[in-house]
Order: structure tokens, then C-alpha cells, then sequence
């Protein structure tokens, strides 16, 4: 019996998210055994390809559920939670993790994150390291570099399983969030914003768009904490937020 799902962000694979029983493990397009596209998409479509897996779990109207992503799978969360909202449990929280509302004046994806994202090259965990080291916190840097190492290596081998391609495809996706129309449409009462005060990816400003949208949300700062929640504190995707 699942309890909750959780949505990957950008170019991860699901097995990157917490294994954590009765929480199922969503798989974005293009990554791992995500289903293929042919061309550009929207992060709208992504959520409805979502949406047809939960509502294929037969869930109670009233069963007690909590939808959850990281990044831009809280984007796509916050999308089932406005849109999509009446197909889903009456009793269902949104979790919504290290993320942005993607504003005109505070983009999630900046043209210094691509050019990081271009330097990264296949076999080379250095280039990896180099570049998208602010994907964790100072903090978890210095006190387990071997498993940040770890980390580069594994996207260093293609062990996400994406495509350039398809990770382009999911940066566009990104760009065409139009959050400042969708977080205000969200039931406060049935959100709870969590982000890291060590996030260097979505920091400070990106913190203060979603409170400015959606002020009556439960909005969660986390110390020590950097983007990649997922692996630097598993138990925030166990934990529940009141």
C-alpha cells in the first residue's frame, strides 16, 4: 500500500530518490526507463503522464497521501496540486522540495547553469565535480567528499541514463513554468515548501518568490542543507510536515 509518491528534479534518475517502503518512485520522461518522446515537451504533459500512475493505484477517496518532488518534480507536483487537483485524494498533501516558482526576474534555469551543465563531459567525474559541485551544501561537501565523489562518478558513467538531448528537452521544460500563475492557485493548507539554507542552485530569492506566492503554505528552512536533499537528508521525504 503506498503512502506517498516522490517526483525527481532535473536529470535524475529515480533511483536517486530515498527507497523508503510504501513511497513510490515516479520516472520523469528521457531518464532511465522513462518513456521516450520525440521532441520538445511541457512540464504540464509530464504531470498528466503522473497523474494516470496514481490514479492507477485504485487509492481511496480519503486515504491520507503525499505527493512530493524535488526540484523541477516540485514543479510538476505543484501542477498536479492546481490542475489536477480534483482527480486526486481529498486527503492528499503536496511536499515541495529545494524548488522555484521560475519568475520572469528569478529564472529557475540562469545561462550560467547551462554553460556548467555543456562543460560536463561523459567519463570525466572531474568535469562533473568542477561544475556542479553547488548541487550540494558546503557543509555535506566537507564532511563526505567521498560520497559526493561517488555522485560525480556515477552521472560521469551515464548512470542516470539521459540523453544530451533529453536533458535539454527537460531544461526547456523548466523554462516554460509559469509559476507565479500556478503556486498561488495551490491550497496553502495543503503545502509544505522545504528548501536548505545552503542551496546554492535555488537559494534565498527563490525561497522569498514562493513565500511571496503562497504566504499561508508551511514554509520549511532546513540548516545545512544544499539542493540535493534526496541525498544529503533522506528523512525529509519520511517525514511529515504540519
Amino acid at each position: 500500500m503506498y503512502w506517498g509518491v516522490a517526483i525527481p528534479g532535473l536529470a535524475m534518475n529515480n533511483i536517486e530518490l530515498p527507497d523508503i517502503p510504501g513511497l513510490l518512485r515516479l520516472q520523469n520522461p528521457e531518464v532511465g526507463d522513462g518513456p521516450l518522446l520525440s521532441g520538445d515537451y511541457s512540464l504540464e504533459q509530464v504531470a498528466e503522464y503522473h497523474l494516470e500512475t496514481i490514479l492507477s493505484l485504485n487509492l481511496a477517496p480519503g486515504t491520507s497521501f503525499e505527493i512530493m518532488g524535488i526540484s523541477m518534480g516540485a514543479m510538476i507536483a505543484a501542477i498536479l496540486g492546481t490542475r489536477h487537483r480534483s482527480r486526486l485524494p481529498k486527503a492528499a498533501r503536496f511536499r515541495l522540495l529545494s524548488t522555484s516558482p521560475n519568475l520572469d526576474e528569478n529564472p529557475a534555469i540562469i545561462p550560467e547553469y547551462t554553460k556548467m551543465f555543456l562543460a560536463c563531459k561523459r567519463g570525466d567525474p572531474g568535469s562533473f565535480a568542477s561544475n556542479l559541485g553547488l548541487l550540494f551544501s558546503r557543509t555535506y561537501r566537507s564532511a563526505n567528499p567521498k560520497a559526493v565523489q561517488e555522485f560525480f562518478e556515477y552521472r560521469a558513467d551515464g548512470g542516470n541514463q539521459q540523453s544530451g538531448k533529453a536533458l535539454f528537452r527537460q531544461l526547456a521544460a523548466i523554462r516554460g513554468f509559469r509559476g507565479k500563475d500556478i503556486i498561488p492557485s495551490l491550497n496553502a493548507s495543503e503545502c509544505a515548501f522545504i528548501s536548505g539554507d545552503e542551496d546554492e542552485v535555488f537559494g534565498e530569492r527563490h525561497r522569498l518568490d514562493l513565500f511571496s506566492l503562497l504566504p499561508g503554505a508551511r514554509h520549511h528552512i532546513v540548516k545545512q542543507l544544499g539542493h540535493m536533499s534526496s541525498i544529503e537528508n533522506p528523512l525529509l521525504y519520511a517525514q511529515y510536515y504540519e
